[in-house]
Formats: C-alpha cells, structure tokens, sequence
C-alpha cells in the first residue's frame, strides 16, 4: 500500500479523475452491514508490522507498558516494542504518522465560535476567535495524532487515531471530539475563516466525520460514525452509519475490528508533555484503532482509482448531536491517505532484439508480480526484461498488485523488434587493367533491409539491392538496417536495428599495365651462316607467342625463330 506518492519527474502517466468519494466513505459504509464490527473498548494489541511488536490499543501513550514488547506511540521502558513518534513528537516515518500540538487555554488558543459554528454546516460558515477563557476545559484539546500500518499476519490495513483534552470534567463529565476526514484540503484563514474544500455543501460527497463520546469522564467512550450524503437533489447531510451506542438505529453489538480505549485505569506518562505536566490524568487520553481492509472486502470499491483524504480536522463540540456547538480545534492537518492504481511503462519500448535487459517504470503500489503474454522473458518481481533472450514481437505486461484488499492488475506494451539477418558479403569482381573499381554484394538480400557498406575511414554507401559497384580498392564491412517507425507528425518515432557482417572483403589494387621487351641473341637478320635466333620476353607475369598469321607461337618466356 502506498500511502503517499511522487511521480518521477521523467515519467507523468496520465492521472485519473479524482472520484467523489473518500477513501473513509468507503472504509466504514458496511459497518451497518457487518454484525462484527463496532467499537471495542477493551485493550488489544493490533499485530501491525511498524511499530514492531504490534500496536497497543490500551489508553496509555508508551512502548513496552504495561506489557513488554508490544508498541505504542511513543518509546517506553526497554524491551522489543517500537515506536512512531520520538519523546518531541517527531515522526519516525512522517508518511504513516504524524503528531500535532494545540495552542492551550491562554488568550492566543484558537477555538470556534459563532452559531454557525455546528459540525453539520459547511466549514465555509464557521469562524475562529480568541479570548482570555478560551474554550471549556473538558473541551480543550492540546494534541492529536494519527499512524497507519499493515497487519503483519493478514495485511490488512489500519489506522490509529488519538487525542487528549486538558479536564475530564470529574468522573461524570462527558465530552466530544471530532476527527473529520476531507477529501479536499480545508484551510485556516488569517481573516477568522475557513475555507470549505468541497462544493457540495462545503465538503464532497463520501467526507466521514468520526465522534468520540467520552461519557461519565471517558470509562465508556462512545463512537459515532457519520458519512456526508446527499439527502436529496442539492441537499446534503451527516447520515450516522454506526455506533456502539444502544440508543442508536445504527447500534451494532459484537466488537471486533474498530477499538477504542481511554485511559481509565489512570495517570499515563506523556513524554511530550501535556497541559504543562509530564502525565496525562484519568479519563484525560483517547485513542482508537479502525481495520480498514476488512470494511473494504465487503464493497465493490476495486474498480475505483486515487480515492484519497487530504485534511484531517480534529475539533471538540458540546454534545454527540450534529447541532451541537464545536469548541476547541488543532489546525487542520494536511494527509495524504491514498488507495492508489498502479501504472506501469516501458519507456525504452520499442527495442531491438539484441539490446541490453529493458527495465520497467512503476508508479503507485509495490510488491505485486509481473506476468506477459508467451515469448518474452521477464523477471516477475522487478519486471526486468531479458531482450536478448526474448523472441521479436509485441507483449503485453501486467502487473498484478493488491491496494489495500483490492486485487487490481495494470498492464502495458511492450515490442521487439527483430534485427536483420547479419549480412554476408563477397566479391563480385575485382579491379582489372582495363577496369579500376572493384564490385561487392549481399548473399540472398531483404528487401526489407537498407545495407549500408563503410571502409571504416569514413566512405559509406548506400543500397537497397545489396549490390555495391564503383569501390576503389580496399577493405569492406557491410551494415544491415531495419527501420521501425510509428506515429505521426512530430509524434513519430523512429528505431534503427541493425547487424553487422561478421566478414571484411578487399578490393585489390589494379593491376599495372606491363611494358614488353624483346631480345635474341643474333639479331633479327637470319641468314645461312645464321640460320636461328632465340627471342625473350620481359616485362610480363606470362606470354603467348603468334606470328603473323596469329599462329600460337608458345608461351614460355623465350622461343626460337629459324629459317
């Protein structure tokens, strides 16, 4: 599961649209339809893979505590249990987790107020003030947090969300706080205003609003979850989908997935602090844990895409009712809680057949498997592919991945193309005297094929027939090419596979025209005192001997004339 992620500045597949709905909408729909899911309010320890040792739900803040080798939010005595958050509240991961602190009860806390402040109206009517009082004690939140990870057995997917508030009121005061999730980004503005993320009444359709109930000082801590509908054409409203409140219609019994727990059992050691001490008193602290993935098998959510959360708002109010007035609020916090499609690219495609291994382009979700249509060879985890020993053609890769519990599988193309067949060449003919070039050609061309012949000094001649003519004497490579191309306009793209001749051939010099000379050893004048004479030849590699009649003489280097 990606939580958050950056596109490669080299790679921007197209996006898309973002969906109407939020990724909590879809998390918590089927609690009304799942008899098993509704709050517990028992501790457990949720086996998630980070923090190591699982994450305890037991309304205490520290590792370790009270059971050794479990995690917590912050680090506790020594043992094996981890942590997300240092003793200053930074992250260990800020992709999974993050901690926020308030402004407390003093004339520069922030808190809401106006009769338009309700957390049914649009958070484009509330308003922000200050005052010497601030908001109410049992109301006045100084910090909020929220991490999420992977069950390690199942792979399912959490959340984990807690807060505090500065007075419980006395065993019997009851309190509220808000956990709001947007689909859009809500922004505190300087002018006391807010500016609303959504255009359908201030939100989007799909928005979860998330109550917590403390009652009678927080030892039955309540939970509310709300979605944000539309009513009718244009009208929209907070529908409550479940509770574990009996009172409720939405009531569900049987809690084994969503946990909530308050610290009831005491003071709680804060290593950030809290309310200008170093432990958080009884029925001070909230937290709860929500499975995400075991809301999402039960809906037809797979087939969406970059459903998301961009603000969590955490707000306390007077009451559990959607009218009632909201207090205090930690500035909204910027999230990004993102089911994210994967997509897959291979840039260098298409490639030629002896290339080297081709890599892939991934966005979005990791750890899925790559698979292809026959004939390529392709590594199915990092879907690497081995050109060389691939057969030319087009493929289709998938990539099959899970995003939360959603098995969902991206695809792309990929082609090879073949080289040529490496060329072989041979002399046709040789420079001779009366002819100075020489002349070489292609065994069995491809008219498919451009060949190109070098010298490797910088001559280079084109044919389409193989046939080279007009080559001064020396030695000779050919090149075979096969031009792929596709697209159009300034679209088009073109690759050039070539092979080369695994032989040279020469053209030889031509040869020098020879200069004869004769010579006897009598002179020319035949006489009977001198009846013969021996003629020899120079100046030649062989000689053909003929008389005027043009009858053979011989061919050896000398003859004997006589009368």
């Amino acid at each position: 599961m990606i939580w958050k992620t950056t596109l490669p500045k080299n790679y921007a597949p197209k996006k898309s649209p973002r969906r109407s709905f939020s990724i909590l909408h879809f998390l918590f729909i089927p609690l009304f339809l799942l008899g098993s899911f509704v709050l517990n309010a028992q501790n457990v320890a949720v086996p998630v893979e980070n923090p190591n040792g699982g994450f305890n739900i037991d309304g205490d803040l520290k590792a370790n505590t009270p059971t050794p080798g479990i995690g917590d939010w912050f680090q506790g005595p020594s043992g094996t249990g981890g942590f997300v958050f240092d003793n200053n509240g930074n992250s260990v991961n800020p992709n999974t987790s993050k901690f926020v602190s308030d402004i407390l009860n003093t004339s520069t806390d922030r808190f809401l107020k106006g009769n338009l402040n309700k957390a049914s109206n649009s958070p484009g009517v509330w308003q922000w003030a200050t005052s010497p009082s601030g908001p109410s004690a049992k109301s006045d939140i100084e910090h909020a947090f929220y991490h999420i990870a992977r069950d390690a057995n199942t792979g399912d997917q959490w959340i984990f969300v807690g807060a505090d508030r500065i007075s419980a009121n006395g065993s019997t005061g009851t309190a509220y706080i808000d956990f709001s999730f947007f689909q859009g980004t809500i922004v505190e503005n300087s002018d006391n205003t807010f500016t609303a993320p959504g255009n359908q009444g201030g939100r989007t359709v799909g928005d979860i609003l998330l109550t917590l109930q403390y009652v009678n000082g927080g030892s039955n801590p309540l939970f509310y979850v709300y979605q944000w509908t539309e009513t009718s054409p244009g009208n929209y409203e907070f529908v409550l989908l479940v509770t574990n409140d009996s009172t409720e219609d939405a009531y569900v019994p049987n809690p084994t997935n969503v946990f909530a727990r308050v610290n009831i059992d005491g003071p709680i050691d804060s290593p950030t602090g809290a309310f200008g001490e170093s432990t958080i008193n009884q029925y001070k602290f909230v937290e709860g844990a929500i499975n995400l993935t075991s809301l999402l098998d039960n809906l037809d959510v797979c087939k969406n895409e970059g459903i998301g959360i961009n603000s969590i708002f955490v707000k306390s109010k007077s009451s559990a009712a959607l009218t009632a007035d909201l207090e205090d609020y930690i500035t909204p916090i910027s999230v990004d809680f993102t089911i994210t499609s994967a997509e897959i690219a291979y840039l260098d495609s298409p490639v030629c057949s002896d290339s080297g291994n081709v890599q892939v382009t991934r966005v979005g979700p990791s750890g899925g498997k790559f698979t292809s249509t026959t004939g390529l060879v392709i590594d199915e985890n990092t879907g690497e592919i081995n050109v060389a020993a691939s057969t030319a053609g087009t493929y289709v890769v998938s990539y099959s991945y899970t995003s939360y519990s959603c098995s969902k599988i991206a695809t792309t193309e990929i082609e090879i193309v073949s080289v040529p067949d490496t060329p072989a060449i041979s002399v046709d003919s040789q420079p001779s005297c009366d002819v100075s070039t020489g002349t070489i050609s292609v065994d069995s061309p491809d008219s498919n094929v451009t060949y190109t012949i070098s010298d490797g000094n910088g001559f280079t001649a084109e044919s389409q027939d193989g046939e080279f003519t007009n080559l001064v004497a020396g030695s000779y490579f050919v090149i075979a090419t096969k031009n792929y191309s596709s697209g159009t306009g300034t679209d088009t793209f073109t690759l050039d596979c070539t092979s080369t001749a695994s032989n040279t051939v020469i053209i030889t010099e031509q040869p020098t025209s020879p200069t004869a000379e004769i010579t006897n050893n009598n002179g020319l004048a035949l006489d009977c005192n001198t009846p013969s004479t021996t003629l020899t030849a120079s100046g030649g590699s062989s000689y053909a001997w003929t008389n005027t009649n043009g009858d053979n003489l011989g061919d050896s280097a000398s003859i004997t004339v006589s009368t």
